[in-house]
């Protein structure tokens, strides 16, 4: 390269560099979404879509599109037709049915939780109860009385004990449910 050369070149770059804008910090959220709307903007005017147009239209780098908002590049590609429209819809209809599982486990979690908070209550005052009549059992002098309420004592031993096999049993329900909804979400992801 001659020495003129490399002074134009040199002066090039030194006049790029003073053009370049600063940047500040945005919110990716705020950004994808005038990403999409500068999409759009460009889809319904029927002119070109690229991922520079649509950058410069919000003012960032285009380079960062198909970094860090994919789901713009996809629709980018989609638009060229460089993007298998089936296989871009697959994977969105495979990411709502994998939004509604996620729903409807941590629901069913939920549900779950609060039936072994309700359960646990209802074990802790069983168990208050059993210690009073302990303390009567233990006071008490009457045969009779003595027989009524040790038979009372065994009876809320063993609802106490259905109680705790019964919170087992929703507990086991519950984390056989979690598996099996994450089985279904791995069998269909592998399809």
């Amino acid at each position: 390269m001659s020495t003129r050369q490399g002074k134009v070149a040199a002066g090039d770059v030194a006049a790029r560099s003073s053009e370049v804008k600063m940047s500040r910090p945005r919110d990716s959220k705020k950004t994808e979404e005038d990403l999409e709307a500068a999409f759009l903007k460009l889809k319904n005017q029927g002119k070109t879509i690229t991922a520079r147009a649509i950058a410069d239209a919000v003012g960032v780098d285009p380079s960062l599109i198909p970094k860090a908002y994919g789901r713009i590049h996809q629709l980018i590609l989609k638009a060229k037709g460089k993007a298998p429209a089936q296989k871009l819809d697959a994977k969105e209809n495979e990411l709502k049915e994998l939004r509604r599982v996620l729903s409807e486990t941590r629901q069913a979690k939920e549900e779950g939780d609060q039936q072994v908070t309700d359960l646990v209550s209802i074990n802790a005052t069983l168990e208050e109860r059993l210690k009073e009549q302990a303390k009567v059992l233990a006071d008490a002098a009457d045969a009779a009385q003595v027989r009524a309420i040790t038979e009372e004592r065994d009876a809320l031993a063993a609802e106490n004990q259905e109680l705790k096999v019964w919170v087992a049993e929703l507990q086991a329900q519950l984390q056989g449910k979690l598996v099996g909804r994450i089985g279904q979400h791995k069998s269909r992801s592998e399809t």
